[in-house]
C-alpha cells in the first residue's frame, strides 16, 4: 500500500504511538472511574446516585438485584417496562460466580458482578447491553467499581447504624436496671445520640416477634436478634419517632419513646406501629405484636411502663389490632398476670383436661372447635363458616364436646368458664414456648 519508499522506523514509531495513545486513554478512563467511585464512597452517596454514575460511564442500563433475583433499584436509559418484565426468570439464566460473568439473555448481553463485603454476597449488579453495543473494558471496570462501592456503602451504613443502636440499647438497659447516678447523666448520653429525654413524656413499647424460624447456631441467632432490632429501629426512624431500642430476649424488642409534652400519643403510636408492621411484612417471615405501656414523665417509672407493655404484647398475641394496652386486653391481661398461679392452672385442667386428653388420644380437634364457637359468641353459623364445615357437622361436634366434658354449652356460665380456661391455656402455652426458645437461645 505504500507508494513511496518508507523507513521501517517511521512505521514502527507510528504504530507504537497508536498503541501507547490507546493504552493511555484506557488508563485515563480507568483512573477517572476509580476517582469518581472513591469520591462517592467517601461522601457516603446514596445507592441510586452510585448507579446513575455507573450508567453515565458505561452508557448501558444498570439493575441492582438481591440474592432472590428481586430488583432493588435501577438506572435505565429505556422505560422500565422494556427492561424489567419477567426479571426474576430471565435473571436466573445468568449463572452466579464469585467474579464478573457475561451471558446472552435473548438478544441482550448481560454482564453481572457480585455485590459483596467481608466475603458475604448480598446482591448482584447487572449491566444490560443491547445488540451491537457490547461493553468495552472501561465499562467492565465501571461495573465492578460500582459493585464494590455499593458493597462498601452497605457495610459502612450497617456498621454505623449498628454501633448507634448498640449505644442506644445500652442506655435503655441502664434505665431499666436503674444503673445511673442521676437522670442528668442519662439525658446527656441520650442527647449525644440524638434522642432528647429531658422534659419529655416517655412511653414504654414492647414488640413481640412471632412466626420467625429460629436458627440453631449461636452466631446465626445473634445475627437474627441484631437484624430484628435494626428493623424496629429503622421503623421508628421512618415514623420520625425519637426512641431508644434494645433487645431483651430473642423474640422481644423494647423501645422507649420520647414525646414532646402535649403531643397526641395515640397518633404517634399508630404511626410507629404501622411502620413496624410494614417492616416485618416486607421481611415476610414474621409478624409483630406490639404492646404499649403508660405515659410517664420520670425515668424511674420507665420500668413500670415497659412491664405493662410486655404484658399487653403477650396478651395481645394473635390479635389483628395495631397495638395493645393492658386496658385493651382486659381478661387476657389478667390471665397473663396470673399465669403461674397453681390455682389458675388447676382451673384450666378441670375445665379442659378431658377434651385435651381426648384430642391427643383420637387425633380430633374438639378444642379448636370449642375455641371457634366461643370466639363467635356462640353463633353456630359464624363458627361453622370460620371452621369451614357445615352446620350439621358443627352441631355433631358440639354434642360430642358436651358429652366428653360433661357440661352444657347452652349455659352462659359454662361458656364463660370455658372461654376463660381457653384464654389461660393459650397464654400458658405461649409463655412455655418462649421460655423453651429462650433456653435454647444465646
Amino acid at each position: 500500500q505504500l507508494r513511496e519508499e518508507t523507513r521501517f522506523i517511521d512505521v514502527t514509531q507510528a504504530v507504537h504511538a497508536l498503541i501507547i495513545d490507546s493504552q493511555t486513554a484506557l488508563l485515563r478512563t480507568a483512573a477517572n472511574i476509580h476517582q469518581t467511585f472513591t469520591r462517592l464512597s467517601l461522601e457516603g452517596a446514596r445507592p441510586q446516585v452510585i448507579l446513575d454514575e455507573a450508567r453515565r460511564f458505561t452508557g448501558q442500563d444498570m439493575v441492582l438485584e438481591d440474592l432472590a433475583h428481586q430488583v432493588l433499584m435501577y438506572s435505565l436509559s429505556r422505560p422500565p417496562g422494556e427492561v424489567l418484565p419477567r426479571w426474576e426468570a430471565r435473571s436466573r439464566r445468568v449463572d452466579s460466580y464469585p467474579g464478573t460473568v457475561q451471558h446472552h439473555v435473548g438478544s441482550e448481553l448481560w454482564v453481572a458482578s457480585p455485590v459483596q463485603a467481608r466475603g458475604k454476597s448480598w446482591g448482584r449488579l447487572v449491566m444490560i447491553t443491547r445488540p451491537g453495543r457490547d461493553p468495552d473494558p472501561p465499562a467492565i471496570v465501571a461495573l465492578e467499581r460500582c459493585a464494590e462501592t455499593l458493597a462498601l456503602n452497605r457495610l459502612v451504613e450497617s456498621e454505623r447504624y449498628g454501633l448507634s443502636n448498640q449505644a442506644k440499647g445500652a442506655i435503655l438497659t441502664d434505665i431499666i436496671a436503674g444503673s445511673f447516678s442521676s437522670p442528668a447523666e442519662i439525658f446527656v448520653r441520650s442527647r449525644a445520640l440524638g434522642v432528647e429525654l429531658k422534659d419529655r413524656d416517655l412511653v414504654g413499647v414492647t414488640v413481640r416477634i412471632e412466626g420467625q424460624p429460629w436458627p440453631e447456631g449461636a452466631l446465626e441467632r445473634q445475627e437474627t436478634i441484631r437484624t430484628n432490632t435494626e428493623r424496629v429501629a429503622t421503623a421508628a426512624d421512618s415514623a420520625v419517632v425519637q426512641s431508644l431500642v434494645a433487645s431483651s430476649e430473642p423474640d422481644r424488642i423494647d423501645l422507649l419513646i420520647a414525646l414532646e409534652r402535649g403531643t397526641d400519643s395515640d397518633e404517634v403510636l399508630h404511626g410507629l406501629a404501622g411502620s413496624i408492621h410494614r417492616t416485618f411484612a416486607v421481611a415476610g417471615e414474621a409478624r409483630a405484636t406490639i404492646g404499649v405501656g403508660s405515659l410517664v414523665g420520670d425515668l424511674r417509672d420507665v420500668r413500670r411502663s415497659l412491664l405493662e407493655a410486655e404484658q399487653a404484647a403477650v396478651s395481645g398475641v394473635g390479635s389483628d389490632e395495631s397495638f395493645h394496652r393492658l386496658s385493651d386486653v382486659r381478661v387476657r391481661g389478667l390471665v397473663h398476670l396470673l399465669h403461674d398461679d397453681p390455682r389458675l392452672q388447676s382451673f384450666v385442667e378441670r375445665e379442659l383436661g378431658k377434651l385435651i386428653v381426648h384430642d391427643d388420644a383420637h387425633g380430633t380437634d374438639y378444642l379448636g372447635v370449642l375455641r371457634a364457637y366461643l370466639r363467635c359468641g356462640g353463633n353456630k353459623t359464624l363458627a361453622a363458616d370460620e371452621l369451614g364445615i357445615s352446620r350439621p357437622a358443627l352441631y355433631h361436634r358440639i354434642g360430642r364436646i358436651t358429652e366428653i366434658a360433661g357440661i352444657d354449652l347452652d349455659s352462659a356460665e359454662s361458656c364463660t368458664s370455658f372461654h376463660l380456661a381457653l384464654i389461660a391455656l393459650d397464654a400458658m402455652r405461649n409463655l412455655s414456648e418462649r421460655a423453651a426458645r429462650s433456653t435454647d437461645g444465646p
